[in-house]
């Protein structure tokens, strides 16, 4: 290969991985917390204030509300109203070229510190790691003001170590970079935990005689500043106490997967592939500083880095630990520590070079075109698409404009979390939430648990209707199941609007009567309706932004499909309807399978209501056939023969269950529902005859096992393991299955109970 042709590439390498980063930042917005981000900026713009109290709720109206983040809500605003909600990813954007170009600047300044110069190579190499960071942490460029931590962090890493060698002036940048990290994001504790770590790190240093007491001086001063610093924010000197608060907080929250750690949901954090990408990096950075200190000595080598930044890569390292979403600090920290030692032990060998840079073209451009595809989303199964618009499929704006075209935005409603950040946005200043994703920082524990009870318990929602006097009920489609089918059959309550993100029901009242009579479905609509999402047309900027970096960019327009409507009238126990639905499914060779596959679900469901024997027989045969049909389509597929396992489980046989899990576990090892459904099946087999204990119970523990570590969040799966490791008298293996979970999700007075006499016998 020629040095022209060399250079070209190379330059062509490092030109796709920032292309990359570029993509990776560009996604429609689906993030419901993002709009009431945006909305504390509107408010705060408007009222020339930063709210000390809730403004947003009626729940907690008044409330004390802590609000780190209003310089990014503030930004998320004025980028909103000029440029659309979906244009606030372009600070994603940014933040990922300036974290590509902080890894990039670590790396370089780790090799100096080995006494190696930054060639070619080593930069070939530095680029080829930093894709690394970007696969493995592209899960959480999602818009959030964590951005900012993750930018601070490599930067705080980045002076550290310029320090280090230089002890020039960049050190005093600490001080105003922790001013604008505690007005920002939460997570300016990290800020902190740093600048304690590094400087106590360098006392150290300074008892190895690898840095100069002067430099260790001014050192700490800065920190000392700096972490002083943190008082210059709307709430003064408590936030140098509220970092105790937020960690109480994020261990009250067992509300999100991203908080799942790997010390209390070890199951779901350690089947992450980003933790398995992590931990394989680590490990090579292990063996590197292994073949380092063989040929350095380890006096050397903690001489060469210091014990400041061996100690903040630790640190980042166990904070990457603590939360699964936190685990993009280890990989900032780990790789351009990695980059560098292979840079350094590769030094000298320049068949690299020949090589290197077409290996970094094509990984470049591999992961660009298929971002920009969504082949790359498609692949890792991220709910995320290309391209700067709002997520027509995640956010309820058809239920929106509803309530706004009918002048419902000024009356009280209940809304879930999951819908009412789109509502506080898209319906203010009238809007205001029973409950949003603002978490912890607003809403206790204690009231997310109502919210549960509420959503499941209908005579809970009864209490709470009389106490806070409902006009509409806002609720996201797929969910909470219990609600809708109770609100669907009340006579006190109609649906007037559904579409697959959310449904609307009116109260009946003199004000809603109109409504609910031009909308409400009517007897003689055989299909009933569904309405395909509705739309916000991204700003001219993101859509011109988009098209430049993909100009085959499509802006979809997606329909409601046949087995969304299906579903959903299957899930309010609509059962005509959704009958109906499912027979058109039929009629199209597409969808076909998924048909039987609904109408065998909703015969099944339809079985276990019925009281009388003989129509639950009726009814499982019915759902049999139709799973049966679905299966002969596509033997490949797994859901009818799941579907035939479980209809055969309802009907007491078993044996045959088993058989058909069996043929579907040989398909599919990862689905839980199989292992779930297998070990439910050796239950019943022991509960029919105690003599087969010995034989069965290990193999029902097995797959209980097993289907909880491939779902860890279900709370079935988790509750009926901790009963059977009780009932066994195996109180280890309870208490470490109780040990992370989360009691308040149990929806009845029995089994509540069932757990408070467990915790009595293994405490």
């Amino acid at each position: 290969m020629s040095t022209s042709t060399n250079t070209l590439l190379r330059k062509a390498g490092s030109i796709s991985l920032f292309m990359a980063a570029i993509v990776l930042g560009m996604k429609q917005l689906r993030e419901p917390d993002l709009f009431w981000i945006i909305r504390s900026g509107q408010w705060i713009w408007e009222q020339m204030s930063i709210p000390f109290t809730d403004p947003f709720s009626y729940t907690f109206h008044g409330e004390e509300w802590v609000n780190i983040k209003w310089m990014f809500e503030l930004l998320a605003y004025f980028i909103s109203a000029n440029t659309g909600p979906e244009f606030v990813f372009f600070l994603q954007v940014i933040a990922n070229i300036v974290i590509v170009v902080l890894v990039l600047k670590l790396a370089q300044e780790i090799i100096k510190l080995f006494g190696k110069k930054v060639t070619d190579q080593s930069s070939m190499i530095f680029v080829l790691f930093a894709f690394a960071y970007l696969t493995g942490t592209e899960f959480r460029m999602i818009g959030r003001p964590e951005m900012i931590s993750h930018m601070l962090v490599a930067a705080y890493l980045l002076l550290f170590l310029r320090y280090r060698k230089t002890q020039d002036k960049h050190i005093y940048l600490l001080i105003p970079l922790q001013v604008l990290w505690s007005n920002m994001h939460d997570g300016y504790v990290s800020g902190i935990a740093l600048l304690i770590i590094y400087t106590l790190g360098s006392w150290t240093d300074l008892y190895l005689q690898s840095i100069r007491k002067e430099a260790v001086l001014k050192l700490t001063a800065v920190a000392a500043i700096s972490i002083l610093a943190t008082v210059l924010n709307p709430r003064g000197g408590y936030l140098l106490v509220h970092p105790i608060e937020v960690y109480e907080m994020i261990g009250a929250n067992t509300f999100t997967t991203e908080l799942n750690s790997a010390f209390k949901n070890p199951s779901y954090y350690f089947s992450q592939y980003q933790t398995i990408v992590l931990i394989l990096l680590v490990v090579l950075t292990a063996f590197a500083l292994i073949i380092e200190i063989k040929k350095r000595r380890l006096k050397m080598v903690i001489s060469n880095l210091g014990m400041g930044f061996i100690l903040a890569v630790f640190a980042l390292l166990y904070l990457s630990l603590t939360w699964h979403r936190s685990i993009v600090f280890g990989f900032i920290a780990i790789v351009p520590l990695l980059s560098a030692l292979v840079a350094a032990q590769a030094s000298g060998k320049e068949s690299l070079s020949k090589f290197l840079p077409l290996v970094n073209v094509v990984i470049g451009l591999t992961l660009f075109f298929s971002v920009v595809t969504n082949g790359y989303y498609s692949i890792t199964q991220s709910p995320d698409r290309y391209g700067l618009e709002v997520y027509q499929e995640k956010n309820p704006i058809g239920a929106a404009k509803f309530i706004a075209e009918n002048n419902l935005n000024h009356q009280r409603a209940f809304s879930d979390y999951l819908t009412s950040s789109y509502f506080l946005w898209s319906l203010s200043p009238d809007f205001q939430s029973f409950i949003d994703l603002r978490d912890l920082d607003v809403f206790t524990p204690d009231f997310f648990q109502e919210f549960n009870r509420i959503t499941q318990i209908p005579d809970e929602f009864e209490q709470a209707d009389q106490k806070y006097g409902f006009n509409h009920v806002m609720l996201n489609s797929p969910n909470f199941p219990v609600l809708h089918r109770y609100l669907n059959y009340h006579p006190d309550w109609s649906l007037v609007y559904a579409d697959p993100i959310a449904a609307i029901y009116l109260k009946h009242n003199s004000q809603n009567e109109e409504l609910i009579a031009k909308y409400s479905l009517q007897e003689n609509d055989t299909l009933g309706y569904f309405y395909d999402p509705a739309e916000i047309p991204p700003s001219s900027v993101s859509r011109i932004l988009n098209y430049i970096f993909w100009p085959f960019y499509n802006s979809r327009r997606p329909k409601s499909s046949l087995a969304e409507t299906t579903r959903f009238y299957q899930q309010i126990y609509d059962f005509d309807r959704a009958e109906r639905w499912a027979f058109k499914m039929l009629n199209n060779p597409q969808t076909r399978y998924d048909g039987y596959r609904n109408l065998g679900q909703m015969y099944l469901t339809i079985g276990g209501i019925k009281k009388a024997k003989e129509d639950q027989l009726r009814y499982a045969q019915m759902a049999s056939d139709a799973f049966y049909n679905g299966y002969t389509l596509d033997k490949e597929r797994t859901e009818c023969l799941i579907g035939l396992a479980s209809t055969s489980l309802f009907t007491s046989q078993y044996d045959q269950a088993l058989k058909y899990f069996e043929k579907a576990r040989e398909k599919d090892r990862s689905n839980a529902n199989i292992e779930r459904g297998m070990g439910t099946c050796y239950q019943n087999l022991i509960n029919q005859n105690k003599s087969l204990y010995t034989k069965y119970y290990p193999l029902m523990i097995e797959h209980f096992e097993r289907a909880l570590y491939l779902n860890p969040n279900d709370i079935q799966i988790h509750f009926s393991l901790i009963l059977m490791y009780c009932d066994n008298g195996e109180c280890d293996e309870a208490r470490r299955l109780l040990g992370n979970f989360n009691e308040n999700s149990l929806r009845t007075r029995s089994q509540r109970a069932q757990l408070t006499s467990c915790k009595k016998k293994c405490g």
